[in-house]
């Protein structure tokens, strides 16, 4: 047991801040209330039809807590997009782990998952996410096995750059990306991903910045694409905040979600 164990759920956190706080030079995350992001966010599914307390229970459901700050809203979302549907196709682009890929396979559960991935031995799978070690690797790739090992999930290792060649033109209800975050890939994957696409389908994609002011906006360059692709009204774009953390007084990622038109 480690010292943070035995520390009040509310002592850590004030810690966490203060450190926090010194790491960024500045005293506004001391100030900062993300329960104003529970409230955005919670608006904003409300904007989007979806039920705040099918979304809970649901999450509940497979072990995840709505409340929780550290928990990505993408989580939120598809939850809230399985109400009442069935038989749908839905691409992931980036497996990773295949635990997010096994959530949309229960909640889902008569629906088809295509989820790809870059080739394990490819070296930009190895060199990332501290694959290089064999051992680690190898555990790895079990482990996401095990996710994935679902009668209504597909999986695909191959680059997506690949997207066109390999999926018929406007055949998913719903595309989840999560691939490469920079250019030129992030781009051509949100085009790709719109041709492949339903008229009237959803396309989420996950860490957007709304500024290139963003000290972090050079990892995650998706946010033009999408902009592109709303302005010339191909596609109705909201944001939902990506995390209801008090860090979201220094970086405040988003995830977009669109309705193609």
């Amino acid at each position: 047991m480690t010292i943070v164990n035995l520390l009040p759920d509310f002592i850590y956190k004030m810690l966490l801040n203060l450190r926090n706080a010194i790491r960024h030079k500045s005293i506004k995350i001391l100030n900062y209330d993300p329960k104003k992001d529970f409230e955005i966010n919670n608006r904003k599914l409300k904007e989007l039809n979806l039920d705040p307390l099918y979304i809970s229970s649901t999450l509940k459901d497979n072990g995840v807590d709505y409340d929780n700050n550290r928990k990505s809203w993408h989580w939120h979302l598809l939850a809230g997009f399985s109400k009442n549907v069935a038989n749908l196709k839905i691409l992931e682009i980036g497996t990773h782990t295949g635990e997010f890929t096994n959530f949309l396979s229960k909640i889902f559960k008569d629906s088809q998952i295509d989820s790809i991935d870059l080739h394990h031995e490819d070296q930009r799978f190895i060199n990332s996410y501290n694959r290089q070690n064999n051992e680690f690797r190898s555990n790895f790739l079990k482990e996401r096995n095990k996710f994935i090992d679902k009668k209504n999930i597909n999986f695909f290792e191959m680059d997506s750059i690949d997207l066109l060649n390999t999926f018929e033109l406007d055949t998913y209800d719903i595309i989840w990306l999560d691939g490469n975050h920079t250019n030129p890939q992030v781009n051509m994957d949100i085009i790709s991903s719109f041709f492949l696409l339903k008229k009237g389908g959803i396309f989420i994609s996950d860490d957007i910045f709304l500024s290139n002011k963003n000290k972090d906006f050079k990892n995650c360059q998706g946010a033009d694409g999408i902009k592109l692709l709303t302005d010339v009204k191909k596609l109705n774009t909201h944001y939902i905040i990506k995390r209801c953390h008090p860090n979201n007084a220094f970086n405040k990622k988003y995830i977009s979600v669109s309705i193609k038109q």
